[in-house]
């Protein structure tokens, strides 16, 4: 991360796109994760940062997982993903693991309206695909990006974690 003093000079002044990958089915790297709550039902909600390379260009896809019964399916479908749990086994979820860690998803475009009431899409993660069997998940740090990052969905503070 390339931090700024308080009195440098500034000059990107960004475009404020976001980089919308095709629907399909993508490796990604866990390269974040922020323990939230959802605006919704105020349930813990694990914010996840997946990095996506997509013709040379790493793009960040956020995804949110929220701690309910009801999500229950989305959490096992994340932890499988990424080698950590196993089909039908019980797991206890293990967030200290996730940062580093690598899998496959499938993404699709989700259209919205901004709240400056224009239209907008991002990307979303539809499903994640279980690891192959006798993959171990990756180690728990993750080194920062040597590129410049793009964005491919904005946070949705709303997402109940369901599609």
């Amino acid at each position: 991360m390339d931090i700024l003093d308080w009195n440098d000079r500034i000059e990107d002044d960004g475009s404020g796109e976001f980089t919308i990958l095709p629907p399909g089915e993508y490796a990604f790297k866990v390269t974040g994760f922020e323990k939230q709550h959802s605006n919704n039902s105020q349930a813990p909600m694990a914010k996840v940062t997946l990095e996506v390379e997509h013709d040379g260009e790493l793009v960040n896809v956020f995804d949110y997982l929220v701690l309910t019964k009801k999500a229950e399916w989305k959490l096992c479908s994340f932890f499988r993903c990424l080698g950590l749990k196993k089909h039908g086994e019980p797991f206890v979820m293990q967030w200290n693991r996730v940062v580093g860690a690598t899998g496959r998803a499938k993404l699709h475009v989700e259209k919205y309206t901004k709240k400056d009431g224009t239209a907008g899409e991002s990307n979303k993660v539809k499903q994640y695909l279980d690891a192959p069997a006798g993959r171990a998940a990756a180690p728990s740090a993750a080194p920062p990006p040597s590129r410049p990052v793009a964005y491919a969905n904005h946070p949705d503070e709303d997402d109940d974690g369901l599609i």
